[in-house]
């Protein structure tokens, strides 16, 4: 049985793999349904008749067993989303169990030709197993392996031609790119020389609508928080103010990462630590005061949640500075990046739905691997968040590059990257180094995001002065993103 995916979530007994690139030990599979999609518990809301109703009730027919109805099910799905590949696949599944072998093959085959490239998992699905001893079998295989292969991503060198050509080249590459992968729409992002170059649209903010995805449309994103939070410390780094390094390893010797609480077994109030010499001995502001019995939790703009990495920076930034996390960056980061519009603030628990008309001239609408709107809210409760367009991220990119004027942003990124005891600790923030594939450029940055069907992903050097940002708009959207940044900046 086909799957389709809800990133990271099991959401039954019979369901495994939501990673189908990896490999699944064959006698730990009873029942691999391979689902893209919640089949048990809280589901998201999904509109009648919809591609994920009729996955849905495609699992329950066929786990129960009814074959001549799931059957009939997975071609409703192939009549829905034809140039999908889910529905050819389920459709195999069906007619395997029924002992249609010769359809099923066929089936299978329309799946591979419109983009099935799940080799594990079709060959260890045991509703196909009627079909091992079939020569057609192999070669179908044997086709997925080679086109796998084929569309796979090999890093490159960075490239340094001009960003015209760059721009050129993708006008012909990412039209394919959305129509491979059933993405609604992208857009692109290329900096040079720490300005951006251009910004290239490619396809329509929502699948209910004709309206083009805009340069101006904001997404909320958690990693620019991360960067918010490096840049910032580097800030206080520089002036002798935070000793990141210390700060996590403190943490760590406590058991916690709350390195700036410890118990006042007089006043039954948490004290700070040595985070900085100016800190040792200070009780904590009493907006943060957090009691001793509370010590795992962590109290940033009257929220109250477990603390980690980012929570420590962004308080460590909060009390070297005595400002507020909020205050501190916009007057110390953003606004020297000429970032006006930009929103951070702390996602709540929501639920999913049909985005409404209302929202979609404002913000990304995400949308499910079919094609769905989904209504854009975090599944993380109290996360920060920072909402931006692709015009101000770049901004706060090239806010990390070395400039003409001598920026020590990135010298400062770069030192709190590297700090001995940092690296020994880890972080565990999502910013990653990544190679240039040219002795003579430094490793540069990148981060990943995808949130409710929709994302971003960045990669920047920031010695050579080059880097590029990608929204996207679908669950699909991480296969097309990677392979625009590969193309256009290469690295990785």
């Amino acid at each position: 049985m086909a799957e389709s995916t809800l990133f990271g979530v099991q959401s039954s007994g019979r369901i495994r793999n939501v990673q189908p690139e990896r490999p699944v030990v064959q006698q730990n599979v009873q029942e691999p349904l391979h689902t893209h999609i919640r089949l048990t518990g809280e589901r998201p809301i999904y509109p009648d008749h919809s591609a994920e109703q009729i996955l849905i009730a495609f699992a329950d027919q066929h786990t129960a067993g009814n074959y001549t109805g799931s059957e009939l099910l997975a071609r409703d799905l192939i009549e829905m989303i034809p140039s999908h590949p889910e529905g050819y696949y389920n459709l195999a599944c069906a007619l395997a169990r029924q002992q249609k072998t010769q359809e099923a093959l066929v089936a299978l085959q329309n799946a591979v030709e419109f983009g099935w490239r799940d080799l594990q998992h079709t060959r260890v699905d045991p509703d196909l197993q009627r079909l091992h001893s079939e020569p057609k079998f192999g070669e179908l295989l044997t086709q997925m392996e080679s086109l796998r292969a084929t569309e796979s991503i090999t890093n490159r060198h960075l490239r340094v031609e001009p960003a015209t050509d760059i721009a050129a080249e993708l006008g012909e590459v990412v039209p394919e790119l959305l129509n491979r992968y059933h993405v609604p729409g992208i857009v692109v992002a290329y900096v040079v020389e720490a300005e951006t170059a251009w910004i290239q649209t490619y396809g329509h903010s929502s699948t209910v609508s004709d309206a083009a995805i805009g340069s101006d449309d904001q997404l909320s994103m958690r990693r620019p928080v991360e960067l918010l939070a490096l840049l910032a410390a580097g800030n206080e780094i520089h002036a002798n103010r935070l000793d990141v390094g210390r700060l996590l390893r403190e943490a760590d010797d406590i058991g916690l990462r709350t390195p700036m609480v410890r118990s006042d077994t007089g006043s039954g109030k948490s004290v700070l630590s040595s985070v900085s010499p100016q800190l040792a001995g200070r009780t904590r502001l009493p907006a943060l005061a957090i009691p001793s019995h509370q010590q795992k939790r962590f109290d940033w703009d009257g929220v109250q949640t477990i603390p980690g990495t980012l929570d420590l920076i962004m308080l460590g930034v909060e009390l070297t500075s005595e400002q507020s996390f909020l205050e501190y960056c916009s007057q110390s980061v953003l606004e020297p990046a000429g970032i006006e519009n930009a929103a951070l603030h702390r996602a709540s628990m929501r639920d999913s739905g049909l985005q409404n008309e209302s929202f979609v001239q404002q913000k990304i609408v995400g949308h499910s691997r079919f094609g769905t709107p989904i209504l854009p809210a975090s599944t993380r409760e109290n996360v920060p968040m920072l909402e931006m367009s692709i015009v101000d991220l770049c901004r706060l990119l090239c806010a990390t590059m070395r400039t003409d004027e001598g920026d020590v942003h990135a010298r400062r990124l770069h030192s709190v990257m590297q700090d001995a005891n940092s690296a020994r600790l880890g972080l565990g923030l999502s910013i990653e180094r990544c190679s240039s594939g040219d002795r003579t450029v430094s490793s540069g940055f990148q981060f990943a995001e995808l949130d409710q069907g929709r994302g971003v992903l960045a990669r920047w050097y920031p010695d050579a002065g080059r880097g590029i940002v990608v929204f996207f708009n679908s669950e699909n959207g991480p296969d097309v993103a990677a392979r625009i940044v590969n193309h256009a900046l290469g690295g990785g």
